[in-house]
């Protein structure tokens, strides 16, 4: 009797369970119909059957083509202007409509999410000013041609689209790069800028008795025009403790032609 009432139990345990379950699976049915239901409706709404309409709205939102090389206001910069393009807010892929020689009349200042494209046309940035990356993110700077940079002057500049400030002398720097971060300089030539071709600052607090052990040398190094390197502290006897196996040997500097025999900017025209 007992082992019959035990049966009966869980027969009834089991019908109980199989319920919740049909119960669960129905509800999770319904649930996902509709979720199909309505990736459908997003997918329907999505679709575009021209293909060229899809690359007119993705090049009117996202590329912006550089088309005056003027640079005759750093207040009000004019629209298909270098200046004008990288003080945007947002995303943007800035190319060139052409060849073209630009003379900044200020320090360019570049907002965040940026890339500077110049395949497809031969982009000098010459005679004028540098460009800064002063506390930015994400920004790429690719196949341009930068030379000849001197030293900028100051006052009001634009450096956002909803602000524009009061800026020091400028660096004599081709470019400068401050508090930065996911920074890309690929294939640009550079040259003859009155301080350095490329400057990285970057401020770490530190004290004094980190850094003043810090040493500098400088071994087989080719000096040219007028450069030289200051050693530092301790003296030449100096034995560094590394593994040679933690070492990548030096190349002496007559080997920089070689070296850098395909860097700068390519001849990538359309």
């Amino acid at each position: 009797m007992e082992v019959t009432k035990l049966r009966l139990v869980l027969l009834f345990y089991f019908a109980m369970l199989i319920s919740r379950l049909w119960e669960n699976v129905t509800k999770f049915d319904d649930f996902w119909k509709q979720r199909e239901k309505e990736a459908r409706k997003l997918a329907l709404k999505a679709y575009e059957p021209s293909p060229e309409n899809i690359t007119n709205h993705l090049n009117y939102n996202v590329n912006k083509p550089i088309e005056d090389n003027s640079d005759n206001s750093v207040i009000n910069p004019k629209p298909g202007t270098l200046l004008h393009a990288v003080i945007q807010k947002k995303q943007l892929w800035i190319i060139f409509a052409h060849d073209m020689n630009i003379k900044l009349s200020e320090e360019l200042i570049v907002q965040s999410e940026k890339t500077i494209d110049g395949r497809r046309a031969s982009v000098h940035i010459a005679y004028g000013y540098d460009i800064t990356l002063q506390f930015v993110l994400n920004v790429i700077i690719h196949n341009i041609h930068v030379h000849h940079v001197v030293e900028s002057r100051g006052g009001l500049i634009r450096d956002s689209i909803d602000h524009f400030g009061f800026r020091a002398f400028g660096d004599r720097d081709g470019i400068s790069i401050f508090g930065s971060s996911n920074i890309w300089l690929d294939h640009i030539s550079m040259s003859e800028c009155q301080d350095r071709l490329i400057d990285i600052t970057h401020v770490i607090y530190a004290l004094e008795s980190k850094w003043k052990n810090w040493v500098w040398r400088s071994e087989g190094d080719l000096f040219m025009n007028g450069a030289f390197f200051r050693t530092s502290k301790p003296s030449s006897s100096f034995q560094f403790t590394f593994n040679k196996k933690d070492m990548i040997e030096a190349k002496p500097g007559t080997f920089v032609g070689r070296l850098t025999h395909f860097v700068g900017a390519l001849n990538c025209k359309k």
